[in-house]
């Protein structure tokens, strides 16, 4: 069914939003890697970032995502544009279990090609700065691809009207399965980084554009099922700080358990520190260390972390990633 004028969204999407929205019809699908964590054996450099969204809003539909902006190019136009992630397809890689935004095949009418766009708020742009997310897939069953474009036209929106164009946003950074394999998407968190280079002006500005783009996508076609994005991340690196002693490794601390839950071990140092840092880099906690001594980490949410044991002259004797289940 082609939604044109005809808005279905509170009374059609909500309602039927949490048990449909991740399986296509059950006589043609089925219902349906990790955080890259840079193990830095100096010090956590602080990245300087412009931008940040985990998603950590309510699980309305559409959500209200400020200066974010949609367009869905598909052709035929199905129903569906972004929403917040469905648990009950996979949970989000930090915060609440729906605090990432998902699309699927739902986003073309039937069978068709999906051009479904997510982008960005507008951003200073500079060469040297990255360009971070998350994304993954439920499963392998089905095709799915994103592709993630630039453009340098500052507020501009501009991605065209067909299912084949772009508009302004001509740059392509990245095309996660862009020949439509069942395995070239992946189906557990995965961390895409890109780095900015050819910005020529100084004072450019402009957005980034996620594209879901399936061609043969819909309920009834070969390819498309469902993916979600999260922790989208625009910053610009800092300097290496130098000068600290390191020692990676050492083979006589013991973190456990890894995964872990409300509790850690460390074992092996009687004096020192020890600091675990988000994926942003952030210090989420700090602990002067015992022999032996377990940490409460209740207050952490769930994902992926990094340690460091450092000595009383801090001296890093120890990275870890770390992951609370």
């Amino acid at each position: 069914m082609k939604i044109s004028a005809v808005i279905l969204r509170l009374e059609i999407i909500h309602l039927a939003y949490l048990k449909t929205l991740n399986m296509k019809k059950s006589y043609l699908k089925r219902t349906f890697a990790v955080a890259c964590f840079a193990l830095m054996t100096q010090v956590i450099p602080a990245q300087q970032y412009l931008f940040v969204d985990n998603f950590n809003g309510d699980a309305s539909y559409p959500p209200d995502y400020p200066d974010w902006t949609v367009v869905n190019n598909s052709s035929p136009l199905g129903f569906i544009d972004w929403f917040l992630g469905s648990p009950a397809t996979f949970s989000a890689l930090t915060g609440a279990d729906s605090s990432y935004i998902a699309t699927n095949y739902n986003s073309v009418d039937s069978v068709g090609t999906i051009s479904n766009w997510l982008l960005t708020p507008e951003l200073q742009l500079a060469n040297g700065n990255v360009f971070r997310f998350y994304t993954r897939n439920p499963s392998h069953d089905f095709a799915d691809r994103l592709q993630v474009y630039l453009s340098t036209a500052g507020s501009g929106t501009n991605v065209g009207n067909t299912a084949t164009s772009v508009g302004t946003f001509s740059i392509l950074l990245a095309d996660i399965n862009p020949n439509l394999t069942l395995t070239g998407y992946p189906a557990t968190w995965t961390a895409y980084s890109m780095t900015l280079t050819g910005i020529s002006s100084a004072t450019a500005t402009g957005r980034f554009g996620f594209r879901y783009y399936v061609t043969n996508g819909g309920s009834n076609g070969t390819n498309s099922n469902y993916i979600g994005i999260d922790s989208v991340t625009y910053y610009q690196p800092a300097q290496i700080v130098t000068g600290i002693k390191t020692i990676v490794n050492n083979t006589s601390l013991s973190v456990y358990p890894n995964p872990f839950r409300n509790e850690l071990t460390i074992s092996g140092a009687s004096t020192g520190k020890a600091e675990i840092y988000d994926l942003l880099g952030k210090q989420v906690m700090a602990v002067d260390l015992e022999n032996g001594r377990s940490v409460n980490t209740a207050s952490l949410e769930k994902g992926m972390y990094l340690m460091r044991i450092l000595n009383d002259r801090d001296e890093v004797l120890k990275v870890q990633k770390i992951t609370k289940e």
